[in-house]
């Protein structure tokens, strides 16, 4: 029987390559499309992507002692500028939360992990809910006349079927 000792931390591993991945492909993007402005900005429990008046949060919640051993993680969508705890919003430019995605590790094939959300039937990997969290702000940050930067981030990191709309809706 695997010690709960070594479940916190193999997820614990698990949600730190996810958040990894969140910050090398946002990174990757800010580089390859710099009209998109895009900061980003990480904690410890939370990853930011701000591009102009529009971002995405990516926060997560390990379980409470005693409960069973789990994350939830939350997709958040912002109209205006998302501040950290603590900071104060520069004057006219608070965000409005306009959209949200939960989704819940599980044990995956082997020693490995997975996420769901809410009715997926279907589970996803750490890296295919990475390019998600990514595509989330990046389908709404179309710029006029030139591709869309999501298409350049699945051209970059998502492997044929391994992210599928019906996979995360």
């Amino acid at each position: 029987m695997t010690s709960m000792y070594k479940i916190l931390g193999s997820i614990e591993r698990e949600v730190r390559a996810l958040a990894s991945d969140v910050n090398e492909m946002a990174s990757y993007l800010r580089t390859t499309c710099p009209e998109l402005s895009l900061e980003i900005r990480r904690s410890p429990e939370r990853v930011i992507l701000q591009a102009g008046e529009v971002g995405v949060s990516v926060s997560w919640f390990r379980s409470r002692a005693g409960e069973n051993a789990g994350v939830e993680l939350v997709i958040a969508e912002w109209d205006g500028e998302i501040t950290f705890p603590g900071a104060t919003a520069r004057q006219g430019r608070h965000a409005t939360q306009v959209a949200e995605q939960r989704f819940h590790i599980i044990p995956g094939e082997g020693e490995s992990w997975a996420w769901v959300n809410g009715d997926a039937t279907r589970p996803i990997t750490s890296h295919a809910l990475a390019t998600h969290c990514v595509e989330v702000l990046t389908n709404r940050c179309v710029l006029p006349g030139q591709l869309n930067p999501s298409e350049v981030l699945t051209k970059r990191s998502v492997s044929p079927g391994e992210l599928t709309p019906s996979a995360v809706q």
